[in-house]
């Protein structure tokens, strides 16, 4: 196996509740985010909140990716939702 290609290796986590594979994305997303791996960090938070609609955190961290590939629109956009869901999140700061 090719460390480097992951595709098609979240299989297995198919067995597993949309709301745990939603913690499971989200904290990848934030991983990848933190490795500096804009475009797969987007693409994990965007599953997060697919899978667990009502999850502000998911919704927060989207805009933050967004944000920082400069898709503005977008991450208001999200920000909003995680605002929305969960008011306090707008006390929490933006990195």
């Amino acid at each position: 196996m090719n460390c480097d290609d992951f595709s098609g290796q979240f299989t297995v986590l198919s067995h597993f509740p949309e709301s745990c594979l939603a913690n499971f994305r989200q904290n990848l997303g934030l991983f990848l985010l933190q490795a500096g791996d804009l475009s797969a960090d987007d693409s994990e938070f965007r599953e997060a909140p697919r899978l667990k609609p009502l999850y502000a955190e998911a919704h927060y961290n989207l805009a933050l990716a967004l944000h920082q590939q400069g898709k503005e629109a977008e991450s208001r956009a999200e920000f909003n939702k995680a605002y929305e869901i969960s008011p306090e999140l707008r006390n929490a700061p933006r990195r």
